[in-house]
């Protein structure tokens, strides 16, 4: 059926179609891994879906672990989160790889131009990319606990990929019910050698933009003089270029099609300075508004050279590209020099950073310990498992675990649980709970939390704290094959004890386990337990010195890193001994492929500071990123790749 034949569905009603398809996905998906109740993600979810559909180029993601100058330091936590969520989005591709082809295929030709201008990246609005963004979103704005947001991933991604292929199937019933159906498509360079079988190296399918090789000397672009203007089309669409550079580049595609027809052999090298033009403004495109947000927009700085091009008697040569790539490397230097000035941190500030990163999850642990056996009221033991470990962690990095100021908020911690306890016998006075709201109002400026998450925390424990009388949570029985609890946990206390002062303990580091509780406990245990009856296990276990298997540690080993002069290792040391301030990158972050310009290194290549399009920069250490190249989640981008992913995206010329 030809397209103008029919009543093709508007954008509009393939966005509402989408609006309403996402909001079933987000509760069958969390129904089925039995999250329905899993506080706040549900709406989170629906809430950052909608924004990425009404205006994809305006997603931003809330900076974690931020310095004081706004700055971020990504964390271990958060590359095992990348590790996750780069699966996840791999398996959804895997599973609907087809269906997401076809709806590409029927839903590009009819919105070209509202996807092009909206910046959607696919047909299928709902693609992975976009739920697994949105999803880590979600989960940082509910859950606030890194380990927490794990578990929930691995319980929403296999659910989340099975549902999938049900989605894109309704709507593709859907277009078809409009009557839309697959046009005929030209095939693509890359389309056409995926379609023959290999038979020798020359003939395997072309990587994309994040797996590209290195570019090969004297490298030919691949494409005709009447495909230039498609090409730089292309590229800005790939670079997720806004409308303003987009059309400079078709500006410049007009100056440059002249240029090739009278020159075929520029075509030759895709290292000639035109192409080495196209590719830096592509880049500087991407990154240029964040460093200078007073000053005139890229395109408005760029258009009279580009003008200068266009109105040429005879068609533009080499040496005037040149001209304006130079010019175009003098602003690339200027905003690097003012990134690296905004982004240089003293080395003993980021060392701070990485302490409280480190020291986090121990703390955490502790409060659990501590939490164990106590009945506080659940907005209480939400609040002392997140914000206020984070405070702990702060100020125990910055001041020291056994200085006045983390006593001083450690002791806090059983104020709280006493003050918020289910069968607490009178209400708090207006007076006390004014004081204990001070002294949190206090911790959280101490743990550099920003007045408006301070003025959010502060109301939440007002509500809870001035609750009478109070609702006592009803907690579900064990299972009577339920598992011991977990090492690291002390056994809990009788409830007319008086529980252990919380405190928090030196670093021990990672590859520290937590101490296994002493064997007389278990062994005590286990005769009480041969006594009540039949025991499972072994017959002589009850016999022996040794506790059984159940009550041995059982938290996993930290796997050893690679020894120094494993070719892992070594590579991984090279390719980041080889990066320097201005290169380009692909990094994996929350659930999408994003460009990153490197814009600092630290004197002992100790951090290294990254810029991003339309979002907040943010510092890694060295072992981080290490961590980060191991796993596949960073590379560079090498001169040549933007041109040779954009040029093999296009139909292959006829003959």
């Amino acid at each position: 059926m030809r397209l103008d034949s029919i009543t093709a569905p508007s954008f509009m009603d393939w966005l509402q179609r989408c609006r309403s398809d996402a909001a079933e996905l987000v509760q069958r998906a969390l129904r089925a891994a039995g999250l329905q109740h899993q506080a706040g993600l549900r709406e989170a979810w629906l809430m950052k879906l909608e924004r990425a559909l009404s205006d994809p180029g305006l997603t931003r993601h809330p900076a974690r672990n931020g310095l004081p100058s706004g700055i971020m330091l990504m964390s271990e936590a958060e590359v095992s989160e990348g590790v996750v969520v780069k699966r996840l989005v791999q398996d959804m591709h895997t599973a609907a790889d087809w269906l997401l082809v076809e709806l590409q295929t029927r839903g590009e030709p009819l919105w070209h131009a509202e996807l092009a201008d909206g910046q959607w990246p696919h047909a299928a609005l709902l693609h992975p990319g976009l739920l697994a963004d949105t999803l880590c979103q979600a989960l940082r704005v509910s859950v606030s606990v890194p380990q927490q947001r794990l578990e929930v991933l691995s319980q929403l991604a296999t659910p989340l990929t099975r549902l999938l292929n049900p989605l894109y199937e309704r709507q593709l019933e859907w277009l078809e019910l409009q009557g839309v159906s697959a046009p005929p498509i030209a095939p693509s360079a890359t389309s056409l050698q995926l379609a023959a079988p290999p038979s020798s190296e020359t003939d395997k399918p072309r990587p994309t933009l994040e797996t590209y090789p290195p570019s090969l000397p004297q490298a030919a672009v691949g494409i005709t003089a009447t495909q230039v203007p498609a090409l730089l089309a292309r590229m800005a669409q790939q670079a997720g270029l806004d409308a303003g550079m987009t059309a400079l580049m078709a500006d410049l595609a007009v100056a440059l099609q002249r240029s090739v027809e009278a020159q075929p052999e520029m075509l030759a090298n895709e290292q000639g300075v035109t192409w080495r033009l196209v590719e830096r403004l592509v880049a500087l495109g991407q990154l240029y508004p964040l460093h200078k947000p007073g000053k005139l927009p890229l395109e408005q700085r760029m258009a009279p050279l580009i003008e200068r091009l266009q109105r040429s008697k005879s068609p533009a040569k080499d040496s005037a590209y040149q001209r304006v790539l130079d010019h175009v490397e003098q602003m690339h230097l200027a905003a690097l020099k003012a990134a690296a000035d905004a982004q240089r941190q003293p080395e003993a500030q980021l060392d701070v950073e990485v302490r409280r990163d480190e020291l986090e999850p121990l703390i955490l642990f502790q409060m659990l310990d501590r939490l164990s056996g106590q009945d506080p009221q659940p907005e209480i033991r939400q609040f002392l498992l997140g914000p206020w470990v984070q405070v702990l962690a702060r100020v125990s990095a910055t001041e020291g675990v056994d200085s006045p100021a983390a006593q001083r908020w450690t002791a806090l911690v059983d104020v709280l649980i006493e003050k918020s306890a289910q069968d607490l016998s009178q209400p708090l006075g207006p007076a006390e709970l004014e004081c204990l709201l001070m002294e949190v109002r206090e911790g959280l400026s101490a743990g550099a939390h920003t007045d408006e998450r301070i003025r959010s925390h502060e109301a939440d424990l007002m509500t809870a704290l001035a609750e009478w009388p109070r609702a006592r949570t009803v907690h579900p029985a064990p299972a009577p094959n339920a598992p011991a609890p977990l090492p690291h946990a002390p056994p809990s206390k009788p409830p007319e004890s008086a529980a252990e002062p919380f405190a928090v303990v030196a670093d021990q580091g990672f590859d520290d386990a937590p101490e296994a509780p002493p064997a007389p406990d278990a062994t005590e245990r286990l005769a009480s337990a041969g006594d009540q009856g039949t025991t499972p296990g072994s017959e002589d276990m009850l016999s022996s010195r040794w506790a059984h298997h159940s009550e041995l540690e059982t938290v996993p080993q930290v796997l050893q890193d690679d020894p120094p002069d494993s070719p892992g290792r070594l590579a991984r040391a090279a390719w980041i001994n080889g990066l320097a301030a201005g290169q380009m990158c692909r990094i994996f972050m929350q659930g999408r492929w994003t460009s990153a310009r490197l814009d600092w290194v630290s004197d002992r290549q100790r951090f290294y500071s990254f810029s991003r399009p339309r979002d907040t920069p943010f510092t890694a250490s060295r072992r981080v990123l290490e961590r980060m190249r191991s796993e596949g989640l960073i590379t560079t981008i090498d001169p040549g790749q933007w041109l040779r992913a954009a040029a093999n995206s296009l139909p292959v010329p006829l003959q």
